[in-house]
C-alpha cells in the first residue's frame, strides 16, 4: 500500500500532459503523436507519423512513463543538429551524392526500429531488404546503420545531417611537419641509445631543442609548455663524454 501511495503521489507531481490531437511525444526515442483521446475511459491512442502504426496507453501509464524518463515532450527534446539552411555553394561529387542517398535509404527504412541496438535481428533484416531494393552488393554493417539512424533521430529526422557528413573534410593537416617528425624520431632514438636508463620523458626537451636548431629556429617550446632559447638551453646541458668514431678519433657529442 505504501508503495502504491508513493507512486501515485509521484505521478500527481509530474507536469500535466496534453492529450489534444497531434500533441507530440517521444517514447523510448520514437516520435509519437496523439491520434485520439477517450475522455470517458482515459485511453490515449498514439500514432507513429512515419509508419502510421498505432498503440494504446492509459493516461496513467503515460504519466508513469514520463516519471521514469521513458516519455518526454517532443518540444523539450534537445535537437543535436539544426540546419542553417544557408547554401555552401559547394557541389557534391558523384560519389558523395551516392553516399548521401545510400545512407538516407538505410536510415529511413530502419528508423521505425529505433531504439533497437545494432545486434537486433530486425535491424539486420531491414538492412538486407534495403540492399536488395537498391542493388547494394556490399551492404553496411548493423553498427553503421544504427549510427546513421541515431544521427537521423537526433537531428529531428532531418536528412540534412547526411549532406553535412558528406561535405566534411576528413584530411586534417598534420600539426607537425613530416620532416620535423622524422628529425624528432631520430633525436629521440639517439638520446635513448646514448645514455643508460634514459627515458622518453627525460630526453624529450633535449630532442626538441636539437630539432629546433636543425630547422633554424632560435627558440622552442618545451614539453612543459615553456619557451626557451635553443642555444642557451643546449649550452646548459651537461656535456656528453667523447665518443669514438669510425675514423679512429674522438669527438664530443
Amino acid at each position: 500500500m505504501r508503495r502504491d501511495a508513493g507512486l501515485e503521489a509521484a505521478v500527481m507531481k509530474s507536469p500535466p500532459l496534453s492529450f489534444s490531437v497531434d500533441s507530440e511525444y517521444v517514447i523510448n526515442g520514437i516520435q509519437m503523436v496523439v491520434h485520439s483521446f477517450d475522455e470517458r475511459t482515459g485511453q490515449v491512442r498514439l500514432r507513429n507519423p512515419l509508419s502510421d502504426a498505432k498503440v494504446d496507453f492509459s493516461a496513467s501509464e503515460l504519466a508513469l512513463m514520463r516519471m521514469n524518463g521513458r516519455l518526454s515532450v517532443a518540444a523539450d527534446t534537445q535537437v543535436k543538429h539544426t540546419p542553417t539552411r544557408q547554401p555552401t555553394l559547394r557541389r557534391l561529387s558523384r560519389d558523395q551524392s551516392l553516399c548521401v542517398a545510400r545512407r538516407a535509404a538505410y536510415a529511413r527504412a530502419s528508423v521505425h526500429l529505433y531504439p533497437v541496438g545494432p545486434l537486433s535481428a530486425r535491424l539486420r533484416t531491414a538492412i538486407e531488404e534495403v540492399a536488395a531494393r537498391i542493388n547494394d552488393s556490399r551492404p553496411p554493417s548493423s553498427h553503421s546503420v544504427y549510427r546513421w539512424v541515431r544521427r537521423l533521430v537526433l537531428s529531428n529526422y532531418d536528412t540534412g545531417v547526411f549532406l553535412q557528413d558528406a561535405g566534411a573534410i576528413r584530411q586534417r593537416k598534420p600539426r607537425i611537419e613530416l620532416k620535423a617528425q622524422e628529425l624528432l624520431r631520430q633525436q629521440i632514438e639517439d638520446l635513448l641509445g646514448r645514455t643508460k636508463h634514459a627515458t622518453l620523458n627525460g630526453v624529450m626537451n633535449e630532442a626538441l631543442a636539437h630539432v629546433a636548431k636543425e630547422l633554424g629556429y632560435h627558440t622552442f617550446i618545451s614539453k612543459e609548455g615553456d619557451e626557451h632559447p635553443v642555444e642557451e638551453f643546449l649550452a646548459r646541458l651537461p656535456q656528453q663524454p667523447a665518443k669514438p668514431t669510425s675514423k679512429g678519433f674522438s669527438r664530443v657529442v
